[in-house]
């Protein structure tokens, strides 16, 4: 998982070791720098990225700020063959992206992917069946391809959520499963659980807890959490094993494969892939860029 980057943590000097991150302009953000931080006398340990787990406990300070950190070089989705390579290593499951210095220096494409990739659009339209927050006329859908026991679809949360905080009336969210079983292998049954708990009307809720808890997708985990959240456990079971539960799913990733998705996650903006990072800044300035384009569109028609 790890790509060879580190960043510092900060180690106090009496010897308590509280992690903390360093607070600049308004947001959170990891230090990076020398060990000696020359503003505080601090020393500081570094640590790869590849060891800092979304859900690891007692690394929560700095796993918020490694992921609030997202965009400065951040991991790209891994090409299809490189998914299919990834499968058949030996060792520890592999992530779906690779390093961050492919995704800021990519490599021309050859001729017969460039036609895959130049704009590629969301081949399945919107429906009442899909799973969505925000105005149903918005002005701007953003819709995401993700996976369950992805860390970095888990870290994308922090770039929507606060897009849905700054444009309530213009934006809305929608959520296709795309998982990734020949390297997450809990991730199909995550997928099926939030739709059993979506046929009990609280999909955003399991769909959360799912990524809250995403070192923790066995079966028996699922199951708990039906009861946590106080769903019927029976009808819970037998929901996520149903065809129609199957279906849906089956139909989120072929819709994902015939938009060109290949990896998570992957955001489409009004119908268009985005092929930038998926940092806060980058995907405002996506949905920055189809609200003028709408604005200026109702001027020309005015």
């Amino acid at each position: 998982m790890g790509s060879g980057k580190t960043v510092d943590r900060p180690r106090a000097r009496g010897g308590t070791g509280n992690h903390a991150a360093d607070v600049r302009g308004g947001k959170d953000r990891v230090v990076r720098g020398d060990d000696q931080d020359r503003a505080t006398g601090e020393t500081r340990e570094r640590i790869s990225i590849g060891e800092l787990r979304p859900d690891d406990r007692g690394q929560d300070e700095v796993r918020e700020a490694l992921e609030e950190s997202i965009g400065e070089g951040e991991p790209r989705p891994l090409k299809r063959e490189e998914r299919e390579a990834a499968a058949h290593r030996s060792g520890p499951p592999r992530t779906t992206d690779a390093p961050g210095s492919e995704r800021l220096a990519k490599a021309p494409l050859p001729a017969d992917e460039q036609l895959i990739n130049v704009e590629a659009r969301l081949s399945a339209p919107i429906t009442s069946d899909d799973h969505a927050q925000g105005p149903i006329h918005a002005t701007v859908t953003l819709v995401q391809y993700g996976d369950y026991e992805c860390p970095y679809t888990r870290m994308s949360r922090h770039s929507v959520r606060q897009l849905q905080r700054e444009y309530p009336e213009t934006l809305r969210f929608v959520f296709r499963h795309f998982p990734l079983a020949e390297i997450h292998p809990h991730a199909r049954a995550a997928a099926m659980a939030a739709e059993a708990a979506g046929a009990q009307t609280d999909f955003w809720t399991m769909h959360e807890y799912l990524f809250e808890h995403q070192k923790a997708l066995a079966e028996s985990d699922l199951h708990s959490y039906a009861l946590e959240l106080r769903l019927d456990a029976d009808r819970f079971e037998r929901d996520r094993r149903s065809s129609q539960v199957i279906e849906r799913v089956e139909r989120d990733l072929a819709s994902g494969e015939a938009s060109g998705v290949q990896g998570t996650p992957t955001f489409f903006v009004n119908g268009t892939r985005h092929d930038g990072a998926y940092d806060l800044e980058s995907l405002r300035s996506a949905v920055v860029g189809q609200l003028r384009s709408a604005s200026e569109h109702q001027d020309d028609s005015a």
